[in-house]
């Protein structure tokens, strides 16, 4: 074993591992959207690699499983004020020996029917994908490709969410009847219609969508910018007395705390700090009239929209189902008879199991870096549940068989020994020191026990 910086690639795949093997133990239902599924299904490009993983769980069991990654040596990642004001779908977590973040997300943007209506319609849409050597549930190709083209949506001024929008827009054209007819039902389900209508109705997708925009339609057209000024904005408008001088206060000039937070490359300096606020404020005199004529054209769309279609509290928005049954505790038996996916997608044909994710299998996730990336012939190892180490660790090829003799033996460093024998030309006495060593160094670091 080698010291190491664990690889962006390496960690987030082997986070997708912790994740849904933590899930399993939680028996809790966990989708992971984005990131490595959408690469094994052709939704991202083969050399893409993300940046955090992504998973989306039922809104109830979301603290089962912060708290269980917390156990881990998983902690929230600090947040300014903005954030925690405007980025209300996900939780980040962070861990010092990873670089990578877990977001754990209980709704996503542009899903406008209640989040367990949400994550209840994705859960039947869902199909099991293995990711180092794990098995873990990810959205069908068809639910899949609606979820990346509302988060191209989302932002779509950015040049990489507007081709997002364009190559995805190229995968709805090419659907079949069948995968349109699954889609645009769960389109309707999930509230989707409005956000997706002008993106699919030129391609004969026929999305209904009421004939004046919904109050969180709306909302979503106002904050589908780079900023976060129309909010701000719409925040001090709907406060009052203290509470709104002190949101115009933050929104101008934020903590220095907060300030450091959203711009993590900011020396903590007096100087570059006062340069920061002044280019804040000159950043803002061109943002804000904009963003004014904005709020306005949509706190009035928002009052048109009350006014001709009302709606009891609680009542579902236009175009949404009403909620009718909590997420699912477990899996329905099978999964939706849907087209298949492209041929790059890795998807396991054999029938779904009764726990709510597939899981590990084993006990540990293995990640085998693409031959033109690889270091000789290193491997990233991590210890699933079990207890032990809850960080990746570097091996090469001798390391990583060393340790799956061990763990097939259940430690007994003579079958270890007479399997290593049958393998390598070595001493059988050479081959036991090695071996030896190695397992006292693995329970050492709590890797092995």
């Amino acid at each position: 074993m080698t010291t190491m910086t664990l690889p962006l690639a390496a960690a987030v795949s082997l986070g997708h591992a912790l994740v849904a093997d933590v899930a399993e133990e939680l028996h809790l239902p966990a989708l992971f959207i984005k990131g490595v599924v959408a690469v094994q299904q052709g939704l991202r490009a083969e050399d893409y690699v993300p940046g955090d993983v992504d998973v989306l769980c039922a809104a109830d069991r979301a603290p089962e499983l912060i708290d269980a990654l917390a156990a881990r040596g998983w902690r929230r990642r600090p947040e300014s004020s903005a954030h925690a004001r405007f980025v209300t779908h996900s939780t980040a977590l962070l861990h010092p020996d990873w670089p990578c973040d877990i977001d754990v997300h209980t709704r996503f943007p542009g899903f406008f029917a209640d989040p367990d209506v949400v994550f209840e319609a994705l859960w039947e849409h869902r199909e099991r994908h293995e990711v180092a050597g794990v098995e873990l549930w990810g959205p069908d190709y068809p639910a899949h490709a609606l979820i990346v083209l509302l988060h191209g949506l989302r932002t779509p001024t950015l040049a990489k969410n507007a081709g997002e929008v364009t190559s995805s827009t190229g995968r709805f054209a090419a659907m079949s009847d069948a995968e349109r007819t699954a889609t645009r039902d769960l389109i309707h389900r999930t509230g989707a219609s409005e956000v997706v209508a002008a993106e699919l109705n030129p391609l004969g997708w026929q999305i209904e969508v009421p004939a004046r925009p919904s109050a969180q339609f709306a909302r979503w057209k106002l904050n589908s910018g780079p900023t976060n000024t129309e909010g701000w904005l719409v925040a001090i408008a709907e406060a009052s007395g203290t509470t709104r001088l002190r949101l115009i206060y933050r929104a101008v000039l934020p903590s220095r705390e907060d300030l450091l937070i959203d711009y993590p490359g900011l020396p903590d300096a007096a100087l570059p700090t006062a340069r920061a606020y002044v280019q804040r404020l000159v950043r803002a005199a061109g943002l804000v009239p904009p963003a004014v004529r904005n709020v306005v054209r949509t706190q009035w769309a928002s009052r048109r929209t009350a006014i001709a279609d009302p709606q009891p509290p609680g009542a579902a928005a236009v175009g949404d189902t009403a909620p009718s049954s909590p997420a699912p505790s477990s899996p329905a038996p099978g999964t939706p008879a849907m087209p298949s996916s492209p041929a790059s997608t890795r998807v396991l044909e054999e029938p779904a199991p009764a726990d709510p994710a597939p899981g590990a299998g084993g006990r540990w996730a293995v990640y085998l870096p693409e031959p033109a990336h690889a270091v000789d012939d290193e491997a990233f190892v991590l210890r699933l549940s079990g207890g032990g180490s809850s960080s990746p660790m570097r091996l090469n090829g001798v390391g990583l068989a060393i340790l799956t003799l061990l763990d097939e033996t259940g430690g007994d460093v003579d079958r270890a020994v007479q399997e290593a024998a049958a393998m390598w030309p070595q001493p059988t006495d050479e081959l036991r020191t090695v071996i030896t060593g190695f397992q006292q160094e693995m329970t050492r670091l709590g890797v092995l026990q």
